[in-house]
């Protein structure tokens, strides 16, 4: 398993988040663009999982190509419950993310786990069974 590339980011609404001090916590990032369409299908899926896990340790990321100025008024419409990263073309490559939308779900010691790709109305179902298994890990 590989440890994640480091980042510092700024989400939208102005929040520093840096991986390094997410160690701990169980780390779910979303690659996503407004103009993908299985990328808005998984949504509300998705918004679900944030619902069900906020009291534990996972955090919910989404790092969307998009500039910041394009988001506020696409949110407005279907609201997305992770931490919005915009801007975000140069993690896609640090990642070696491809395809649209991918998840990357990062362990508690910062290894990527998993990387699943592409979207579904029920992403959130394969999604979940992931989450609730690096959470069982020391």
């Amino acid at each position: 398993k590989k440890t994640a590339p480091d980042f510092e980011v700024r989400t939208l609404d102005g929040k520093t988040l840096r991986l390094s001090e997410l160690r701990g916590k169980v780390v779910v990032l979303n690659f996503w663009f407004i103009g993908c369409g299985p990328c808005r299908v998984e949504i509300p899926s998705l918004n679900k999982l944030v619902g069900e896990f906020e009291s534990r340790d996972v955090v919910f990321i989404a790092f969307a190509l998009d500039p910041a100025d394009r988001l506020p008024s696409f949110l407005k419409d279907i609201p997305f419950r992770y931490q919005i990263v915009p801007d975000a073309s140069a993690l896609v490559k640090s990642f070696g993310v491809e395809l649209f939308p991918t998840h990357v779900l990062i362990d508690k010691d910062g290894r990527i786990e998993f990387f699943l790709t592409g979207g579904s109305t029920e992403r959130d179902k394969d999604l979940r069974v992931m989450i609730e298994q690096l959470l069982k890990r020391g």
